[in-house]
């Protein structure tokens, strides 16, 4: 139920352009025609002339679940994703779970979300009150990718003072090189 001026979503825009990037931020519908179907065609339409092999998939809550979904069915790799509260089952909390249907009744290829994602990397907090760090831990297991746990940082948006991120793009800033390096 967010959107694209929430969050720390406009500062990394700003930062991330700031630094030579094209940036593509999409409005989702949400709550009303929120599903996999409608956010896939969403995301494929914002991103139908980019080269998945220079993009960075970037993602929060129920975003991840998608990016991971997008990273599974994609026939080029993407150079990177970067997933903030990542979960791909249900929370137990009825008015989230009917959102989250269509997002996580699927089972994922974690071999093949691996191999097509790029660098990836986790952010989880550690109290957070919507996604568990269990749950996040679950996805980051399943990667067999290091889950990185801000103290406090409850489900790292603007409710939990979450207006800008540092720390995730210096992790962006971290994976483009190393994947630019790998590349070369």
């Amino acid at each position: 139920m967010g959107s694209p001026s929430g969050n720390w979503f406009p500062w990394l825009k700003g930062e991330l352009e700031s630094r030579g990037h094209i940036v593509h931020l999409p409005t989702f519908p949400t709550p009303e025609g929120q599903n996999f179907k409608t956010w896939l065609a969403v995301a494929q339409n914002e991103l139908a002339d980019v080269d998945p092999e220079q993009t960075v998939l970037i993602a929060h809550s129920m975003g991840p679940a998608l990016a991971f979904r997008m990273a599974e069915i994609t026939d080029r790799s993407y150079r990177g994703l970067c997933a903030v509260c990542p979960f791909v089952d249900y929370s137990g909390m009825p008015e989230f779970d009917e959102l989250m249907a269509s997002f996580v009744e699927h089972d994922f290829d974690w071999a093949k979300i691996k191999n097509n994602a790029g660098v990836i990397s986790l952010f989880a907090g550690d109290n957070d009150p919507y996604v568990s760090l269990e749950r996040a831990q679950k996805v980051a297991s399943a990667l067999n990718v290091d889950l990185t746990v801000i103290k406090d940082g409850g489900h790292l948006n603007a409710e939990f003072g979450y207006t800008s991120f540092p720390l995730l793009l210096d992790q962006i800033d971290v994976n483009l090189n190393q994947n630019r390096a790998r590349l070369s």
